[in-house]
């Protein structure tokens, strides 16, 4: 009876999918109509426990499709596993994927950055990317300068902070002048 209602539950129940997408800087991948996503699908094990089907998804010349498997490492042993991407895929799997993406137009794989993390899996990342920026004031301005963000939230706390110090000892301030 359990495992009948655990069927039913997982044919009823549409799977959970988080989708995060990479790209270089200067948005090499939106300009060639190609994607490298991180997906993770949510399942129910047949122990009734919640686990995930991950793999990197590389999606190029038109629709040509690359699927690389997930392994979670412990230790380092190169400098691309300190990357957040290419860290996940196999060891065995890691030169192909790196290699694949040279061919395309990505020089430098290091150089992939996160840009967002959706779980609307039925758009295109063209598509994605133009809601985000639609939806985000400044989403393109974040992401080539990410330090111009954390240098204006400095200034927005300084601010903030000396505004709050002057109205507590206002009375102590004004008193020596």
């Amino acid at each position: 009876m359990k495992l009948l209602l655990l069927i039913l539950l997982s044919i009823t129940l549409p799977a959970k999918t988080l989708e995060i997408y990479f790209d270089t800087p200067q948005l090499t991948l939106l300009k060639n109509n190609s994607s490298l996503k991180y997906q993770a699908s949510s399942y129910t094990s047949k122990k009734n426990k919640l686990k995930y089907k991950e793999s990197i998804i590389y999606t190029y010349d038109i629709n040509k499709t690359k699927i690389f498997p997930v392994k979670h490492y412990n230790t380092v042993k190169s400098i691309e596993e300190k990357h957040p991407l290419l860290a996940l895929v196999k060891r065995a799997n890691r030169p192909l994927l790196i290699e694949t993406l040279k061919q395309n137009a990505i020089i430098y794989p290091l150089k992939l950055k996160y840009i967002f993390k959706t779980s609307d899996t039925n758009k295109t990342y063209p598509q994605l990317y133009k809601q985000h920026t639609k939806d985000t004031m400044l989403f393109s301005l974040m992401f080539n300068y990410p330090y111009l963000k954390n240098l204006l939230y400095a200034i927005i706390t300084a601010i903030i902070g000396a505004l709050l110090i002057y109205t507590l000892f206002r009375k102590r301030l004004t008193k020596h002048l």
